[in-house]
């Protein structure tokens, strides 16, 4: 009973801070912005250069690789994954 009062809790306290958002909203351009700001203004390659080394510089599928995987460490399952699929054209550029 405690876990339950806790989630209602933590569920009001959410819609009172603005952060349920309804089917018909989510779909909005605007909404889904503000839900990936955050990680959309993070660097968009989180690897920094080893001396004279530089992965983004270099065209392997290594390193590529290797970058793709610190991009999906430092952004959220959401912008990783969930965006990209249900994104319209345009929208995050």
């Amino acid at each position: 009973m405690m876990r339950l009062d806790e989630a209602i809790e933590t569920a009001e306290r959410y819609k009172t801070e603005g952060k349920v958002i309804s089917a018909e909203d989510f779909e909005k351009q605007e909404v889904q912005k503000r839900i990936v700001k955050p990680d959309l203004e993070k660097a968009k390659n989180p690897v920094k250069s080893v001396g004279t080394f530089d992965l983004k510089k270099n065209g392997s599928e290594i390193a590529k690789s290797i970058v793709r995987e610190c991009r999906f460490q430092v952004q959220t399952n959401y912008v990783g994954d969930i965006h990209k699929a249900i994104a319209r054209p345009g929208w995050f550029d």
